[in-house]
């Protein structure tokens, strides 16, 4: 499914991908009433938990679905598929024969 950069750094190094989804009715329309009712705390404690963002804001999916990643590593980030694949703590990763690989020189 991918190829880690380099495996001896654990700074770079993925440990699992999941595929999610975007929900954004609960992102644009629940978020702000939620925001309001709770004096602007709960998006603060959204920003700082990964669960309550996946839980809200993302469902699991398959790969062709997907608008997003969630990169389990050193650390949990949730990042935007683009359409040559994510990037990852400043390296690049391009969906290549069915999985993802780093890019490390595109002259391009």
């Amino acid at each position: 499914m991918f190829t880690n950069y380099d495996e001896k750094e654990e700074s770079t190094c993925i440990k699992k991908l999941i595929y999610l989804k975007f929900r954004p009715f609960m992102f644009y329309a629940v978020l702000p009433i939620l925001s309001l009712l709770t004096l602007f705390i709960l998006p603060i404690i959204i920003y700082w938990k990964k669960s309550w963002q996946l839980e809200l804001f993302y469902k699991k999916t398959k790969k062709d679905e997907a608008t997003h990643i969630l990169i389990i590593g050193q650390t949990t980030e949730i990042k935007k598929l683009l359409s040559y694949g994510f990037e990852y703590r400043f390296i690049k990763y391009e969906f290549i024969q069915n999985k993802f690989v780093p890019v490390l020189f595109n002259a391009v």
